[in-house]
C-alpha cells in the first residue's frame, strides 16, 4: 500500500493536459509525488502550466509505442485514459474512415483498441517499478422545453441507477484514494450513485426549474441527436446502463468502498452542470439547436 505522502514515488499520466488527466497530476502534485505529465504538445498552455506547478513534462503519443514505453520507464503508478470521441468526429480520421469503406464508429473503435493496447504494452514493461493498486473503470442529450419544462432524455430506464462523476473534480482525488488501497482490485471512478430521474430533479430543486426525464427509445435518440452516426453511438451508450449496466456486470468496488470517500458528492456536481453543458455543447454544437449552442451560456 503507497503512503499519503509520495516524496519518492512517481506517477506518470498519459493526457495530463485533459480534464481527467489534469485532475489526477494536481491532486498528486499536491500530495508530493513526482508527477511526469505525457502529452503530444508539451508547448501547449495547459503544459506549460503544469510544469509551472512542479510536473516534468514529457512529449508522447498513444500511437508511438517506442516513445510511449521510454515515456512510462520507472514510473510507480500509471494513470491514463483513451478518447474515443476525436478520431471520431475529426474530419481527417471521418475521411479516412471513409476510404477504407468503414464507419466512423468503428475507425474511432480501432484508434481506441490500438492505442489502449499501446498503453498496456508499454506499462507492461514498467512492471518492476510500479506499485500494485487497481484499475478505475470509466465510460446530454438535447434537452427540449416543450412545455416549459427542461426536460432530459435519454435511452436509460428511468429507475436505473447509474454512476456520476465529476472528472475534473473528482478524478484525482478518486484516483489518489485507490493508489491508497491495497492492491488486486477495480473500481467504479463515481461520485455519487442515483437514477437520472433523481439526478434531473436534484438539478431542479437547486435552479429552480421545473423538470422532468423522459425515457425515449432507441430511434428516437438517434433523430433527436442530429447526425445518425452519433446518435447510434450515444443511444447505444444509454442502452447500455439500463443492461447490462454502466458496469458492464463486473463486480467493481465503488465510492463507500474506500474509507474516506474522496469525490465532491452530488449537489456539488450540479452546481457545475452549467459549465458542464456549455463544455459539451461546444463539443457538439454543430448538432443542437440554436438555444442550446454555447452563445445561451456565455454569462456562466
Amino acid at each position: 500500500m503507497a503512503t499519503t505522502d509520495g516524496t519518492s514515488r512517481l506517477i506518470t499520466v498519459v493526457g495530463a493536459t485533459g480534464n481527467q488527466g489534469g485532475s489526477v497530476a494536481r491532486r498528486f502534485l499536491a500530495a508530493n509525488f513526482r508527477v511526469r505529465a505525457i502529452t503530444r504538445n508539451p508547448s501547449s498552455p495547459a503544459a506549460l502550466a503544469l510544469a509551472k506547478e512542479g510536473a516534468e513534462v514529457v512529449a508522447a503519443d498513444l500511437d508511438d509505442p517506442v516513445a510511449l514505453a521510454a515515456a512510462l520507464q520507472g514510473a510507480n503508478l500509471i494513470f491514463s485514459v483513451t478518447n474515443y470521441w476525436e478520431p471520431f468526429f475529426r474530419p481527417d480520421c471521418r475521411a479516412a474512415a471513409e476510404k477504407q469503406g468503414i464507419t466512423c464508429r468503428r475507425f474511432a473503435y480501432d484508434v481506441e483498441v490500438r492505442q489502449g493496447k499501446n498503453i498496456a504494452d508499454a506499462a507492461a514493461k514498467t512492471v518492476d517499478t510500479l506499485v500494485e493498486n487497481g484499475f478505475l473503470v470509466s465510460t446530454l442529450s438535447h434537452a427540449g422545453p416543450p412545455d416549459g419544462t427542461f426536460q432530459m432524455s435519454f435511452t436509460t430506464a428511468p429507475d436505473r441507477m447509474v454512476p456520476h462523476f465529476d472528472p475534473v473534480a473528482d478524478m484525482g482525488s478518486f484516483t489518489f484514494a485507490v493508489s491508497q488501497m491495497p492492491p488486486g482490485k477495480a473500481y467504479m471512478a463515481e461520485g455519487t450513485t442515483c437514477s437520472w430521474t433523481e439526478w434531473i430533479q436534484s438539478w431542479g430543486k437547486l435552479t429552480g426549474q421545473p423538470v422532468a426525464y423522459n425515457q425515449v427509445t432507441f430511434d428516437e435518440m438517434v433523430a433527436a441527436t442530429g447526425e445518425e452516426a452519433t446518435g447510434i453511438e450515444v443511444a447505444l451508450m444509454f442502452e447500455y446502463t439500463t443492461d447490462p449496466g454502466y458496469d458492464g456486470g463486473m463486480d467493481l468496488l465503488r465510492a463507500e468502498d474506500i474509507r474516506k470517500r474522496p469525490t465532491i458528492g452530488l449537489y456539488f456536481v450540479l452546481y457545475g452542470f452549467d459549465l458542464f453543458v456549455m463544455t459539451w455543447a461546444t463539443s457538439f454544437q454543430h448538432l443542437l439547436p440554436s438555444r442550446f449552442r454555447p452563445m445561451a451560456f456565455g454569462d456562466h
